[in-house]
Formats: structure tokens, sequence, C-alpha cells
């Protein structure tokens, strides 16, 4: 038997600020939307504004555990176990 355990903790970050004018067409449900785009069959238009700030952290931390066990000269088994929280 070969017994192995272990960890890990990550904090991952991000800090986007997407602050242009974002214009956007709709269009009906069509069998060939790329035709209703080309002949400008536009059921409504948005355009947004505002701050588009984003501030986010998140913590992720996990275990393992692995067992590796040779049953015979040319077979190895390996099982294992990992939890994320």
């Amino acid at each position: 038997h070969s017994v192995r355990f272990g960890g890990n903790y990550q904090k991952a970050y991000t800090n986007s600020l997407r602050n242009r004018a974002r214009t956007g067409l709709t269009f009906g449900y069509s069998a060939d939307p790329v035709l209703e785009i080309l002949l400008g069959k536009a059921e409504g238009a948005g355009r947004n504004f505002g701050d588009t700030h984003r501030h986010i952290i998140q913590k992720s931390a996990g275990i393992y555990l692995q067992d590796d066990w040779k049953a015979r000269p040319n077979l190895t088994l390996h099982a294992g176990l990992r939890f994320m929280f």
C-alpha cells in the first residue's frame, strides 16, 4: 500500500471595470435568425449604462486521501476521495 493525503487552499480575486455603454438588439424566434439580422427585423433595442465595477473574492479549500495498492506485479489499483468546501 501507498497512502497519500493532503489539501489545498485558494483565494481567487477579481477586480474588473467595464464602464463602456453596451447596446443590444433582440430578435424574434425565427427558423433563420441570421436572415432576421440581415433584414434588420429587430423587435427591440436597449442600452445599458452605469457602474459595472465588480470586486469579487472567492475562497475554497479541499482535502484528499489516495491509496495505491499493488495487487499483482502488473496490476496496481488506485482509490481516492476528495472533498472540497
